[in-house]
């Protein structure tokens, strides 16, 4: 399953990059940019599409680690599966890559161009035939679990943590399929009714869903909390999270002709969501006493793993999930304020601290739980690992704080002063004040880059030549606790 975290990492520096590509072209400080080659839409569209490919890829690893904690013998065809399930993820990470260029630059025509290239859809951009693969890929994924979780389900662990793996993967695949309903003869007005279906639903139900069932996972697996706890905590931030998101996606219809009151009704409860988050933070910090009765059990031989490192990225989590999606969620999504600064630089603000904050970090703590259970003990650098969560998460920080969060309240003055219209004109964004700010994330930017993402990439690739002997099935034997003879809690 390493070849699936080396795929997240490729993925990752293409996102980023893609990123780094879009904020030189605002400045233009050489009087080049690479834009000036390939659009500026492609490398958009790349920042988009494959920060949640490089989520999707890692998740999809991790599962594939833990499933041999569930079954005594693998069934008949999984490994057969689990590498046909790569060869498409592959096939839709280059058709992506290839297709949305040419589709943006005309080399692609009409339904090939729909279909290879660009739907033109905002964060669902892939060509549909390329989407309909990474759907095939979803589902794929969701029968490879279920073959593997299904000797573990009983009447009695039916709403266990390793059960909410497989429903929580579930829930993520069938929202997908409301991609479905957009075609290019669908009004738009309903097309993008589904089209925003995907998109929150994902981003702030069933990602969050994920999220809290995989940190109540490794919580577990590294003796932090008891089985009974990873359970009702899950079950809890489950249906807040599905009674708060279901509602809250009115607030994204400001462009549909929708009602006030439906949008206003979106809003309130998509701001309520932090309720939730602050309640799973303030439970984060009592584990962090937890970790150290782990340690303790580790000294005396009671225990055998607590992971500083992956700690340090779970915690980084909580973190985002209250200021990046909470906070600054709350902050915009309010009819009367996101009259005024809808699509301006808050909204940016917000999707950075939450989709880094909370999805990037779950993904590079899941995949680091895994690497640290795979390589020889020798071959694990905690001193790197540390040093890239402080400069991504310090990076991402610096980026909002110095540039991102103070150009949207410059933005937003503009829109109240002047209308939308100026805020987001030419003029405006290539103007002293503003070309001053958009510089600044440099800061930020080459923190997370030189210090963060390029020497966390490098680990996490080159460990597959450090990997141990043992085959992944006896590394978790061995290293994580046993899901198969502990006792369902029912207290």
């Amino acid at each position: 399953m390493y070849k699936f975290f080396v795929l997240s990492m490729v993925a990752f520096l293409i996102q980023t990059f893609a990123g780094i590509a879009c904020s030189i072209d605002f400045v233009r400080p050489w009087g080049f940019s690479l834009c000036s080659v390939i659009p500026f839409t492609v490398f958009r569209s790349y920042h988009t599409t494959f920060q949640i490919f490089w989520f999707f890829v890692a998740w999809v690893g991790t599962t594939m680690f833990f499933l041999p904690r569930f079954y005594k013998q693998e069934p008949f065809g999984q490994s057969f599966l689990i590498e046909l399930l790569f060869a498409g993820c592959v096939a839709v990470a280059v058709g992506g890559a290839v297709g949305i260029p040419l589709g943006h630059t005309g080399y692609l025509q009409s339904g090939m161009a729909y279909l290879f290239g660009s739907q033109g859809w905002e964060f669902l951009e892939l060509g549909r035939f390329w989407q309909d693969l990474l759907l095939a890929g979803f589902c794929l994924w969701v029968l490879i679990l279920f073959r593997g979780v299904q000797p573990y389900l009983t009447w009695k662990t039916v709403w266990s943590t390793p059960a909410w793996l497989f429903y929580g993967s579930s829930v993520m695949v069938a929202f997908l399929f409301f991609s479905l309903k957009m075609t290019p003869k669908s009004n738009f007005i309903i097309a993008d009714f589904w089209r925003w279906m995907v998109v929150h639903m994902w981003v702030e139900v069933t990602f969050e869903v994920f999220t809290t069932v995989v940190v109540a996972f490794l919580y577990r697996e590294m003796g932090i909390v008891s089985r009974m706890k990873a359970e009702r905590a899950t079950y809890i931030a489950v249906m807040l999270f599905f009674l708060t998101a279901v509602i809250g996606v009115g607030h994204n219809f400001y462009w549909i002709a929708k009602p006030t009151g439906v949008i206003a009704f979106g809003s309130v409860f998509s701001t309520t969501q932090i309720l939730p988050l602050i309640l799973l933070t303030f439970d984060a910090w009592k584990h962090m006493q937890m970790q150290e009765l782990a340690e303790e059990g580790i000294a005396k031989g009671n225990q055998k793993n607590v992971m500083g490192e992956v700690w340090l990225f779970l915690l980084g989590i909580n973190f985002w999930n209250v200021l990046g999606a909470g906070l600054l969620g709350g902050v915009i999504n309010l009819p009367i304020i996101n009259y005024y600064e809808h699509a301006t630089y808050l909204t940016n603000n917000h999707a950075h601290g939450a989709m880094f904050g909370v999805k990037g970090n779950i993904a590079l703590a899941s995949i680091l739980f895994c690497v640290q259970h795979l390589v020889e003990e020798e071959h694990w650098s905690p001193g790197l690992v540390r040093m890239s969560f402080w400069c991504l998460n310090g990076g991402i920080a610096f980026m909002m704080l110095l540039s991102i969060f103070p150009f949207g309240m410059y933005q937003v003055h503009a829109v109240i002063k002047y209308g939308f219209w100026h805020a987001r004109s030419s003029e405006f964004l290539h103007g002293e004040v503003a070309q001053t700010l958009i510089k600044a994330r440099a800061v930020g930017g080459h923190c997370f880059v030189w210090g963060g993402l390029l020497p966390l990439v490098y680990f996490i690739i080159s460990r597959w030549f450090y990997m141990r002997p043992a085959t992944p099935a006896k590394v978790v034997e061995e290293h994580t606790s046993s899901w198969l003879t502990d006792k369902v809690h029912t207290e």
